[in-house]
Order: structure tokens, then sequence, then C-alpha cells
């Protein structure tokens, strides 16, 4: 019977973490995002065409993400529910990466192919840092690093 329980107590709480993982992120159609965001991305961006829309989950906190591209970069903002922004992402070139952050991949992944460089700015236009995926001995690896270079975050893919 204890085992019978514990076996339970197991399925319970892989149901749960599978169900938090999915939440995190959920592509969701523009009438599912609030008038509020919708309205204070069409005033910050009026020109752009938004080509998808997220509700993302950090730390308990949702937030939305409305992406879309600009000469051929991707741009993110995201939002909270009601407008304010709390953060952008821009596309950016390798060569574009301040000699620090290249500094700190090139140290933690000599041998990685960069292949997707994003910078990430805080909603009063300073920059708070970098998303970089890499590839390397064929494995994807995602890297978060702050503005100083240090490495914040490791999510790797297989």
């Amino acid at each position: 019977m204890k085992l019978y329980k514990t076996i339970i107590a197991l399925i319970v709480i892989d149901g749960l973490l599978a169900a938090n993982v999915q939440a995190e992120d959920k592509e969701v159609s523009k009438s599912q995002v609030p008038k509020a965001v919708l309205d204070a991305f069409a005033i910050a961006k009026p020109k752009a065409k938004v080509t998808e829309y997220e509700v993302k989950n950090h730390d308990g906190q949702s937030y939305f993400e409305l992406e879309y591209k600009e000469n051929g970069l991707e741009h993110e903002y995201y939002y909270a529910a009601d407008g304010t922004l709390l953060e952008t992402s821009e596309e950016i070139n390798v060569s574009e990466l301040p000699a620090n952050i290249m500094e700190s991949i090139k140290t933690s992944y000599p041998k990685a192919k960069i292949k997707e460089v994003k910078k990430k700015i805080m909603a009063d236009g300073n920059p708070s840092g970098y998303e970089i995926e890499l590839k390397e001995k064929g494995k994807e690896v995602e890297l978060d690093i702050d503005a100083s270079g240090k490495i914040t975050k490791i999510e790797l893919d297989d």
C-alpha cells in the first residue's frame, strides 16, 4: 500500500511539473492579448506588424511577448497585462557584441558557433544583457549574459 501511495504521489508531482513547464510559454492569438498591451505596442511601434503573440510566465509573473521583424531581424517587446513595457529584445549581428561579452562566450564555449544574438534592453533604454544561441558538439546552448559579461543562465537543448 505504501508503494502504491508513493507511485501515485510521483505521478501527481510529475503532472504538476509538466503543467508548470507548459505554462511558461504559450502562443496566443491577438484577441487573447489585453487591449492595454496592444495599445501600448501600437504607440511604440505604429508601423510594426506582429508575427507572434505569447504569454510567458517567469517567477510566477505572467507577461506578454509581441514579436515582429524589422530589416530582417527579430524584435520582441515584453509587456505586463496593464500595458507597462517591461523590456525589449532585438536581434543583432555577432559583430555588434561588446568585447567583454565575446570574451565570456569564448572562455566558456571556445569551440561553439554563435547562431543568434539578441540584445535585451530595459524599459528605460539601458541594456540589461544578451541572449546568445550557440551550437557546440551538435548540441544547442542558450545563454543569458548580463551587461558585465557574467553568464546568468544556461539552457541546454537536445
